[in-house]
């Protein structure tokens, strides 16, 4: 990720998860890291879809496009394990799924038993959705370099931001 924006939301998001929520729990704590994922996500989601489009289909108003799928896929999602106990039990099972093999390499490194399933913790708060409307600074910031790359004809790689590398 080369964009300022998206680097700044990594970085408070890995800052306010693994220092700050156990420094100072509370709202501002726990609202800052829904912001942040606001922000980064559909970049990273985005970067992904764009790798998979092949070359010569790749113009401008596909990457807008895309774009916008990821944003409105991030606030979709978001939403609805915030708020639907369906939702979010699916995303504690995936995720506890999903990091399982980390745990199990890190419990093997310290010689210990390999752990048991377990779901990750994701609180159901309507409140979170105070966030969703940053999911515009991810549009806006994965828009900035797309306008330029329509105006030259080729459209290069992406950065690993979702935009156009070298705009």
């Amino acid at each position: 990720m080369t964009r300022p924006l998206a680097i700044v939301a990594v970085l408070v998001l890995f800052v306010n998860d693994h220092v700050l929520k156990q420094a100072w729990p509370g709202a501002v704590t726990g609202k800052l890291s829904d912001v942040a994922g606001m922000i980064f996500f559909p970049l990273l989601l985005h970067t992904f879809a764009w790798t998979c489009v092949p070359r010569a289909r790749r113009d401008a108003r596909l990457f807008d496009r895309m774009l916008l799928g990821a944003c409105v896929a991030t606030a979709v999602v978001f939403a609805a394990t915030k708020t639907l106990p369906l939702a979010n039990e699916a995303y504690r099972v995936t995720w506890g799924a999903m990091l399982w093999p980390v745990r199990a390499v890190r419990a093997l490194v310290r010689g210990a038993a390999l752990p048991g399933f377990a779901r990750v913790v994701l609180v159901r708060d309507p409140s979170d959705l105070v966030a969703v409307p940053f999911v515009a600074l991810a549009w806006f910031t994965g828009r900035s370099s797309a306008g330029a790359a329509a105006k030259s004809r080729e459209t290069p790689p992406p950065a690993l931001d979702g935009t156009h590398a070298g705009t």
